[in-house]
């Protein structure tokens, strides 16, 4: 809406600091971050809704879940996009309880889209031209192209940590079908560039340790309470699948959900210490007696 004075902090509004600065940014300065940011805050409010008591704390969650949902789409992103539909629907499909509420939350969604498309000036036509646009795709493909050409040179041992910018020219090929671009860009794949870095057997290592650590805390069965965070783990995991397939690797994604992952997974540690048993010695039943008759407590 271009309401400029309201934007902090002001740094956001720099067009030469961080990245595309016509998409939705915030504090990350780059749509993709801020999208998956804004994504994992509503998951939480979904936390707040499932475990606050006040009617009106829960309807303030709800609202600024929706809000950051809202937020997610503005930040022009289809990697956030394809993310975020895919982990409210299989998030959602995969919870019992959630089921019910599949499609009137999609029905909301889409009513919330159309809404800002038509009354946020020049948004339908941004949208229209991201879904549209060609170029971003070439450049993935590109880069996967040469990924998979490096691992296939060097599957063993990699070419190490963060070394495609540098070695990777000698393995871009021409396609037949779109051009040749992105010859210094980082591999937008977190797989392939792990696979670039450190070979097959790093890359193998990296993906249980990724994998064992995040089912065993989904499958973590603790108090109730840590439910609502164990969905919130599972939206956050599948958007992190999909976005981290389209984009380098990057912290906050990688922090948010393990931060996560440790919540869901302290439900195997009890924190209620077992109580001492107070051991009464027995009293003769004369004095038992005489207790009772004066009424002194037991």
């Amino acid at each position: 809406m271009h309401v400029n004075a309201l934007v902090w902090p002001r740094y956001i509004l720099n067009p030469h600091y961080g990245l595309h600065v016509t998409r939705g940014r915030g504090p990350f300065a780059d749509p993709v971050a801020n999208g998956f940011a804004l994504f994992v805050c509503a998951a939480v409010c979904g936390v707040a809704i499932a475990t606050w008591s006040s009617r009106s704390a829960r309807a303030l969650a709800a609202l600024i879940g929706l809000i950051c949902l809202a937020g997610s789409f503005l930040s022009l992103e289809r990697s956030v996009w394809l993310g975020a539909a895919a982990a409210c629907t299989i998030t959602m499909l995969s919870i019992r309880r959630l089921r019910p509420y599949v499609l009137p939350t999609a029905a909301v969604l889409v009513i919330g889209f159309v809404a800002s498309i038509t009354s946020i000036p020049g948004l339908g036509s941004s949208v229209s031209a991201r879904l549209s646009q060609a170029s971003s795709i070439y450049d993935r493909e590109n880069l996967a192209e040469a990924a998979l050409n490096m691992i296939k040179a060097r599957p063993l041992t990699g070419f190490g940590w963060q070394r495609f910018q540098d070695d990777s020219l000698l393995y871009f090929r021409q396609s037949q079908s779109f051009p040749l671009t992105a010859t210094t860009f980082a591999v937008h794949n977190f797989l392939l560039s792990y696979g670039v870095d450190l070979g097959l057997p790093g890359l193998t290592l990296w993906a249980f340790g990724l994998l064992a650590g995040l089912s065993s805390a989904l499958r973590t069965r603790g108090p109730p309470d840590l439910s609502p965070w164990r969905v919130a783990l599972l939206a956050t995991v599948v958007m992190f699948a999909v976005v981290s397939n389209s984009v380098p690797p990057s912290l906050f994604p990688n922090l948010s959900l393990w931060l996560l992952a440790g919540v869901a997974f302290s439900g195997r540690y009890s924190t209620v210490r077992p109580q001492l048993a107070h051991r009464v010695c027995p009293e003769p039943a004369g004095r038992l007696a005489d207790r009772r008759l004066v009424g002194h407590p037991r």
